[in-house]
């Protein structure tokens, strides 16, 4: 552990020992660095904290391994190499491409990939993009004992559990109608339970259900309406 001062006084041990302390204050230094690189035209690029987009060119790739270097000198942490990749342009040419990831010594990223728990996608969101979300609620679903659970108790999981899973993926994306039209029918069949195996007859539609309780529903929102 190298504990030679750095610029700012302290070595890379203190840094190490008190990164859940400083890490804020270490991903503030890294952007500050980008955005002076960008601001003096060294860089071409716009920061946000673990991911920076550039535009490509030789200059910003090579000006960007050099912030990277100083932030790595100055904090004692490393930039791990197998976490992180660059995702390129479909309008990239092979030689940009080429140039770039011998510069930056990363590996080239393929879409889809998730960021903040949200998949960013080449082109348009289909559902197959979100094929994972509706796996991980017939997951969820799985491996609870639905004969063991009273209405009222699917109920509650439904309003705090379940609906909760999805709430943040559909506010912020466009998604497709048909993965509405699974999710509801999933949660749907839910609420009403099963009897050896098989969903118990729905004697209301989810449209209606899915209202306030002063209006008759059971307080549970459509995702449409998210």
């Amino acid at each position: 552990m190298d504990s030679t001062p750095r610029p700012n006084g302290y070595g890379s041990a203190f840094f190490i020992k008190c990164s859940d302390i400083v890490k804020g204050d270490l991903v503030e230094v890294l952007t500050r660095l980008l955005k002076r690189g960008f601001e003096e035209g060294r860089i071409g690029c716009f920061s946000h904290p673990r991911v920076i987009f550039v535009n490509g060119g030789k200059r910003s790739i090579k000006e960007l391994r050099k912030v990277l270097g100083l932030y790595e000198n100055w904090s004692g942490q490393k930039i791990n190499k197998e976490k992180t990749a660059i995702f390129f342009s479909k309008n990239c040419s092979v030689t940009r491409k080429g140039v770039a990831l011998r510069e930056s010594s990363f590996k080239e990223g393929q879409f889809p990939v998730i960021y903040l728990g949200v998949p960013v996608v080449q082109g348009r969101l289909t559902a197959r993009h979100l094929e994972p979300l509706v796996e991980k609620i017939r997951k969820k679903i799985a491996g609870w004992k639905l004969q063991l659970l009273s209405q009222g108790g699917r109920l509650v999981l439904l309003r705090h559990v379940l609906t909760c899973m999805a709430t943040h993926l559909l506010s912020v994306l466009n998604v497709p109608k048909s993965i509405f039209k699974r999710l509801n029918s999933i949660l749907s069949s839910f609420f009403w339970g099963e009897v050896n195996g098989r969903t118990r007859k729905k004697w209301c539609c989810w449209d209606k259900l899915c209202k306030p309780v002063v209006e008759g529903g059971i307080g549970v929102r459509k995702f449409e309406d998210v």
